[in-house]
């Protein structure tokens, strides 16, 4: 919602700073996902510079008479300074994104401080947008994030009252479908087992056990070779098989031999 509301911004003509502002908003999420120092207080910011946009236009939208808060000088003087904070924002961004491992080492505690004086800034933008649209900002989002939970259960409620299968509906039940087959990939055991036997694997590796037949360095290199185990319950010491699990690229070391299976639990 508070993206959607931050695109919807960006697209404003009536007030090119704020349109300006949503941009710069909307590639701040995009470098905040590629800043590998300093992140979490990077993706702060950004998330800041969206909550901030969005407060703005949902503003806009809530005023009795738009083009008169289009005209208002308190709001575009806010508008302004909140587009040059954002603008050095990105530029800031682009500069922790480009550099080297070595330099963003160095840069550390300066981009560190850098990033909570732009957090001050946006503190003192929002103060500003406050006093202009005579509005708390925290209220603000409180509405926003309430009309997206009445969106979300009317969607819940049409999916469950209506017996026809619609887009959202359906992309669920291929979800919920999807979460009933397991998938284990590079499972990994090491060990020497001679005789009967068992290997299980546990949240997609294996310890250190028995297992069956005699593993080949062919066999333990084989990452791509997928098998889904099909053998009946008595084959398998009275276990029920399951088809739905899939086991990819099982990694063995050391020699097991004799009678044994291989069981899968998630």
């Amino acid at each position: 919602m508070i993206l959607d509301l931050v695109h919807q911004a960006s697209k404003l003509t009536g007030l090119p700073y704020l349109s300006d502002a949503a941009g710069s908003a909307l590639k701040l999420v995009q470098i905040a996902q590629a800043i590998k120092e300093n992140k979490e207080g990077f993706q702060q910011l950004a998330d800041e510079s969206a909550q901030l946009v969005a407060a703005f236009y949902r503003s806009y939208q809530g005023a009795q008479n738009q083009d008169e808060w289009l005209n208002s000088d308190g709001i575009r003087t806010a508008a302004k300074d909140l587009e040059r904070c954002l603008f050095s924002i990105n530029k800031l961004g682009e500069k922790m994104t480009a550099r080297g491992l070595f330099r963003r080492i160095l840069c550390y505690f300066i981009d560190a401080n850098t990033v909570k004086k732009y957090r001050q800034r946006l503190s003192s933008a929002t103060t500003q947008f406050e006093a202009a649209a005579g509005l708390n900002m925290q209220d603000v989002l409180d509405r926003i994030k309430k009309k997206q939970d009445e969106f979300l259960d009317e969607v819940r409620h049409h999916m469950t009252s209506s017996g026809t299968e619609t887009p959202i509906k359906r992309a669920i039940e291929n979800e919920n479908r999807a979460r009933e087959r397991i998938q284990i990939e590079n499972v990994e055991f090491s060990g020497i087992a001679f005789g009967s036997g068992s290997v299980v694997v546990e949240n997609g590796r294996a310890p250190g056990g028995s297992g069956s037949g005699l593993s080949t360095p062919e066999s333990q290199q084989n990452k791509q070779r997928s098998a889904i185990p099909s053998l009946s319950p008595g084959e398998v010491g009275g276990v029920p098989t399951r088809p739905d699990i899939k086991v990819i690229g099982v990694h063995s070391s050391g020699i097991s031999l004799g009678n044994g299976n291989v069981s899968v639990s998630n």
